[in-house]
């Protein structure tokens, strides 16, 4: 049974966008309640922002610029400005101001250092809960902002900072809701630990928190591009927004980690739309967040960098529920598996072979793929038989993976080199002279992924996984063979070291 909503958040219904009226999206009364709801509550802002504009302020020579670029570390402050400097520009005609710069030159000094007095702060208005709660959205925002900025850049974009902008404020929502029923949220984040963020959400609301951002953002007028981000993802869209969307992803999932296969599917995403190769796109993410992680912190918030420093590894889901603000504090368990042990670099564990397989079959299980193994070649070389098994019950012939070399079938041609094969109904009989009796038996007629293995030139093993007879797609295909090239690399590195 779900834990109560909160008195006065039962509200009926699904979202629904049901239509456009001069390009603004007409949204359900459902949506419009919560929004209704919502506005009334002013968001508390940072108070170490605060106290860095009035030092400014007593500087005769302070700049437009300069207020302008504090005020954008504070995603909430950022949203207040905007709000205030776009509150009259309606119309289809109307420029609406896109960055802090700008909404200070158009308010003035004084007008929006009299707005500040005005603000509460997160640290003295809002409960212990609550506060960690919105300064973990805003070290997320900051995050992601930075990114999206620093590619822009690279780029040549004429203005980075109305894409760093649009992806500060892209949590709009859950900032508004961690200020107003912190109760709420935190069930929504114990949610959001077992299944997916957009999933939880909508069994939980009934509608995302991007809807609830996009709807927030198109009543107070906010930037086009703000919106843009905010509406749901299409193939055709400017490479600004798409830029914005891939930020806002990796700075929410590199949060418990860097080597989820979350993670790993932002990273290659992120190289296709900045035309990278996946080595250099990830290098260049991992020095930018050492980078912005000095650059500036929130209370009580750990960045995404403090994980770089671990090997891959299972993060114990215990870690994130045994407290309500373990997202922010993630403690380590009392007693943990090797492989969870073997995240932490630092404390002076070192990864294994066995570590990296059972890792990546775990991996490839937690991505949707409910049986997975590990097949390695003996040590004569003449089989090929199962060493990590994941999902696959007891009696099962996948259990029993275990086939000779010196006969000709499709896993004796797959480790002939590094390979990959998806198995699907469509393309079965094109394979059909390699798919013999044994075969048959241990797969049970799935349709499954097998990918070959070699490390340092040498062929080593298998990885085989399947939906234990659901459909598989395209995406988990790609996402399975990045996995497995990630552990070729990562055996490759340990044998080297050792």
């Amino acid at each position: 049974m779900k834990p109560a909503l909160p008195q006065g958040l039962r509200i009926a219904g699904e979202l629904r966008i049901i239509g456009r009226s001069q390009g603004r999206l007409t949204l359900s009364n459902q949506l419009e309640a919560w929004v209704e709801r919502l506005l009334p509550r002013e968001i508390p802002v940072l108070d170490s922002t605060l106290q860095r504009l009035r030092q400014l302020r007593s500087n005769s020579n302070v700049s437009a610029a300069k207020i302008g670029a504090e005020i954008m570390v504070d995603p909430m402050l950022t949203f207040k400005l905007m709000r205030l400097a776009n509150a009259g520009k309606r119309g289809e005609f109307a420029q609406r101001i896109a960055i802090p710069e700008h909404a200070v030159m158009m308010l003035g000094l004084d007008a929006v250092f009299e707005q500040m007095q005005k603000t509460p702060v997160v640290e003295h208005h809002l409960s212990s809960d609550a506060a960690s709660g919105l300064l973990r959205c805003a070290a997320r925002a900051y995050h992601a902002a930075c990114h999206a900025r620093e590619w822009a850049i690279k780029r040549l974009d004429i203005n980075p900072d109305e894409v760093y902008v649009a992806a500060l404020l892209h949590g709009l929502g859950e900032m508004a809701l961690w200020a107003a029923e912190p109760e709420l949220m935190l069930i929504l984040e114990r949610d959001r630990l077992r299944q997916t963020g957009s999933a939880a959400e909508q069994e939980r609301l009934g509608f995302t928190l991007e809807a609830l951002s996009l709807a927030l953002a198109q009543h107070h007028n906010l930037p086009p591009l703000v919106m843009a981000a905010l509406h749901p993802e299409s193939p055709e869209e400017p490479v600004r927004v798409r830029h914005v969307r891939l930020a806002c992803r990796l700075s929410r999932d590199t949060e418990r980690g860097w080597y989820d296969a979350a993670v790993i599917a932002d990273l290659e995403q992120i190289a296709e739309a900045r035309r990278l190769s996946l080595d250099e796109t990830v290098a260049q993410v991992h020095r930018a967040a050492v980078e912005i992680a000095r650059r500036r912190t929130f209370p009580g918030v750990h960045p995404p960098a403090r994980w770089l420093p671990m090997l891959p590894g299972e993060w114990p889901l215990e870690e994130a529920t045994t407290s309500v603000n373990a997202a922010s504090s993630p403690a380590r368990p009392q007693h943990e598996s090797g492989d969870a042990q073997s995240r932490h670099h630092a404390a002076g564990t070192s990864a294994t072979l066995h570590d990296v397989i059972a890792q990546t079959a775990r991996s490839m299980s937690g991505m949707g793929l409910r049986r997975v193994v590990f097949a390695l070649l003996t040590r004569d070389r003449t089989t090929l038989a199962a060493k990590y098994v994941v999902g696959v019950e007891e009696g099962a012939a996948l259990r029993s993976f275990r086939f000779s070399m010196d006969t000709r079938h499709l896993f004796s041609v797959l480790m002939a080199k590094p390979q990959a094969v998806w198995m699907t109904p469509a393309n079965r009989q094109k394979y059909a002279a390699y798919l013999n009796e044994d075969i048959a038996g241990v797969t049970s007629g799935h349709e499954f992924f097998a990918m070959s293995v070699s490390v340092h030139g040498r062929m080593v093993g298998l990885f085989y996984a399947d939906g234990a007879g659901s459909a598989l797609s395209h995406e988990g295909y790609e996402k399975f063979k990045t996995l497995c090239l990630q552990a070729a690399t990562r055996m490759a590195h340990l044998t080297q070291s050792t």
